[in-house]
């Protein structure tokens, strides 16, 4: 009897938490309300994820409401840093056509200290870099808060999806860090971009590569228009305007052999090229 009770529970125990974790789409948290199935975790160097309104230099205040996520609300991030954002867990099994948006307001040392998105269906084994937009500003700041907003049709029939904001920063030069509110997943085939990565907006030549990259463009870019450069981390390694722009040489010989993202953005589109950098 004892055997068959405790079977029960721990099956009990699995079901609650399965059902407590996998949240439907669409899905829409202004953080006014605690937690809400979000948790952190840092790398104990005084820098992590607090929920509040936050009171220091440029990131002050929510985007709505009260509250927001943000990187030591009433303080600089520390050097050092590793600290992460987790969502709850979301179920992508019919979800189609879907977009992640968020507010955002920063400020960093460029380059050197900066958030990634990443993503895991295998709760937490691997986790994959999304290239959300606008995530590094050649300034290292924004003047305001920003939206940032990313199609993830890859996610499809992923019964098991979970997202984490992850901040990093090196040994030196701390400045205000990341805020982010408003967060929402919605699946809305109509507005899908049509442009994806297999359009030739732009082209990287040569690739693989040793040494310069040609990025030329086949139309006039708007003007806020971007191009920038990730490594397999998430870690942007430049971004620059390309506004009005025909073309971007770009020299890779003193980079690591690997492979890189490069990321055209604008107003009506993103799309995301793999380049390999060889020795």
């Amino acid at each position: 009897m004892k055997k068959y009770l405790l079977i029960s529970i721990v099956l009990i125990s699995i079901l609650t938490r399965l059902n407590a974790q996998n949240n439907p789409i669409p899905y829409f948290e202004n953080f006014e309300n605690g937690l809400a199935g979000w948790s952190t975790s840092d790398n104990g160097q005084g820098t992590s994820w607090e929920l509040g309104s936050p009171t220091i230099g440029f990131t002050q205040g929510a985007y709505s409401g009260s509250n927001c996520w943000d990187v030591n609300l009433n303080s600089g991030y520390q050097n050092n840093a590793n600290c992460n954002l987790l969502s709850p867990v979301f179920d992508f099994t019919f979800a189609s056509q879907v977009k992640i948006s968020f507010f955002t307001h920063y400020r960093t040392e460029y380059l050197w200290d900066y958030l990634t998105v990443q993503y895991t269906v295998d709760n937490g084994d691997n986790w994959i870099f999304l290239p959300f937009p606008y995530l590094a500003n050649p300034d290292g700041m924004t003047p305001k808060w920003i939206e940032t907003s990313l199609f993830v049709n890859d996610l499809y029939g992923n019964p098991s999806v979970q997202f984490r904001f992850t901040f990093i920063s090196d040994g030196s030069t701390i400045h205000d860090g990341y805020s982010i509110d408003d967060f929402r997943i919605e699946s809305d085939p109509l507005s899908a971009p049509t442009l994806s990565s297999n359009d030739d907006l732009f082209t990287v030549y040569p690739n693989p590569s040793s040494g310069e990259v040609n990025i030329n463009f086949t139309k006039s870019n708007s003007p806020n228009a971007t191009i920038t450069l990730f490594d397999i981390a998430g870690k942007a390694i430049f971004s620059k305007p390309v506004a009005n722009s025909s073309g971007y040489n770009l020299q890779v010989s003193s980079l690591n052999k690997g492979s890189y993202t490069v990321v055209f953005s604008d107003a009506d589109a993103l799309i995301v090229k793999k380049l390999v950098v060889v020795q």
